[in-house]
């Protein structure tokens, strides 16, 4: 599956772990399964609860919830605003039109984030304003900024597939809109703890910004989702949570005609052979490009695999035939 271009050992290492990552096989897409996800879930928004709480008190970003337990009064707000918003987008993604656009297409996306947090941590903060400490050593990163970049990517994934309709092209912008919702909601709250905290303390509270975390850059992912450009950004961050949402196409050949079978689903409200032509359209519109993927990892793990899954879909649906279609 894997082309290695990378030289480094500990590269091509990396590189096998995203071909044999859970996501590559994973054939689990609907939502009334959700024992992988339940506990994951619930995770990914606490970690964001805890963040801006810290932002609300001027903590450092990368210490665990440990170290304030107990120590939530007058957080009320931020914990609200999360847990409305938790519910609401869990809610958003059970939507019964959606069969490959749910809960686990987020999960994938997060797994993707998590290696290269977890992996190549540093790597991703060396341009475009995710500054590393460069006191440190090559290899490590600072904690705060892995922080913030893991901040960013988790409401960029959890809000860009918020607004999912099959029959509209304004999706991208949509969900973009309802993140800013969010946003304000959240940012309004932040600045009311610490005007409560610092009665001195003056800011507007309805800047999609603060001091430490800026809420437009979430909203530009979101929006890049819409035409997966990456030729013009070099933002490494940006790059790799497009890349995560593309991962689907480099899946295993069994676990792609499952997603192929999903979107159809999805689209069924589409004359069938007008589906096979326009998806065909569509799947050699990324083959024409140079590369599918951006990050040197993923394009090194999933480019070959992926353009192998396009073409063997196109000349299916030549034939007038879809890979995974629920009879």
């Amino acid at each position: 599956m894997a082309t290695k271009n990378t030289t480094n050992k500990n590269d091509n290492y990396f590189v096998d772990a995203l071909v044999n990552s859970w996501m590559v096989k994973n054939t689990i897409f609907d939502n009334d399964d959700v024992n992988i996800i339940s506990s994951t879930w619930d995770a990914r928004w606490e970690f964001l609860k805890d963040y801006f709480q810290r932002i609300a008190k001027d903590l450092p970003a990368n210490g665990s919830a440990n170290t304030i337990e107990g120590d939530e009064d007058g957080m009320d707000e931020i914990k609200n605003v999360i847990t409305t918003w938790k519910v609401k987008i869990h809610q958003t993604m059970m939507e019964p039109r959606r069969y490959y656009h749910t809960h686990m297409h987020l999960e994938e996306m997060l797994g993707y984030m998590d290696a290269f947090i977890f992996y190549r941590g540093a790597s991703l903060q060396q341009t475009n304003g995710w500054h590393r400490n460069e006191s440190e050593e090559t290899n490590n990163y600072n904690d705060e900024t892995i922080h913030t970049i893991r901040a960013t990517m988790t409401l960029a994934i959890l809000f860009h597939d918020a607004i999912y309709d099959p029959k509209s092209d304004t999706n991208e912008e949509d969900s973009a809109l309802l993140f800013c919702t969010f946003a304000s909601e959240l940012t309004q709250a932040i600045h009311t703890v610490k005007e409560r905290l610092r009665p001195v303390h003056s800011l507007n509270p309805f800047t999609l910004s603060t001091s430490v975390f800026h809420f437009d850059r979430v909203k530009k992912y979101i929006l890049a989702t819409k035409y997966h450009n990456t030729s013009t950004t070099d933002d490494p961050v940006l790059a790799v949570f497009l890349d995560a949402d593309m991962a689907v196409l480099g899946k295993v050949a069994a676990a792609y005609d499952v997603y192929a079978g999903r979107i159809r689903r999805e689209f069924i409200h589409v004359d069938r052979c007008l589906y096979c032509r326009k998806r065909a359209q569509v799947l050699s519109s990324f083959l024409s490009n140079e590369s599918i993927f951006s990050s040197p990892y993923m394009k090194d793990a999933f480019e070959v695999q992926a353009r192998e899954n396009l073409l063997r879909e196109i000349n299916l649906l030549i034939r007038d035939i879809i890979p995974g279609e629920i009879t």
